[in-house]
């Protein structure tokens, strides 16, 4: 049978003298694989060379696209958005301001992760 893919680890000196001198091989023979099987072969391998990962963690791909931005009160922001009249940036939380900008040139707002993220753009 042909090899698909192969994730090869060589030994290493390690100044402790802690790593073993053995190469671990894992190799898939099938090419008919989805990214999230691959990644579980990858998690095989990791764990074989000696990563920590829990039964409950896995590895997976990560989008860092920036997300359509949801409207906010119906109004749709955008970090692109400017407004042109503020000058001024407050952050107030329960102890008093955090974050004063009385030079404010650029606003922008966005909702993220499920708007359990709001950035603002200030420039």
């Amino acid at each position: 049978m042909n090899k698909a893919y192969e994730f090869i680890a060589h030994p290493y000196e390690c100044e402790f003298g802690s790593s073993p001198n053995t190469t671990i091989n894992y190799t898939i023979n099938t090419k008919d694989m989805t990214k999230d099987d691959l990644l579980e072969s990858f998690t095989y391998f990791m764990r074989a060379c000696g990563y920590s990962i829990g039964t409950e963690e896995v590895l997976e791909f990560v989008d860092y696209s920036e997300p359509e931005p949801t409207p906010i009160n119906g109004v749709q922001y955008t970090p692109d958005q400017e407004f042109a009249d503020i000058t001024r940036v407050e952050l107030i939380d329960g102890e008093g301001r955090r974050y004063t900008n009385h030079d404010v040139a650029y606003l922008g707002i966005s909702l993220q992760d499920d708007n359990r993220t709001m950035k603002v753009f200030v420039q």
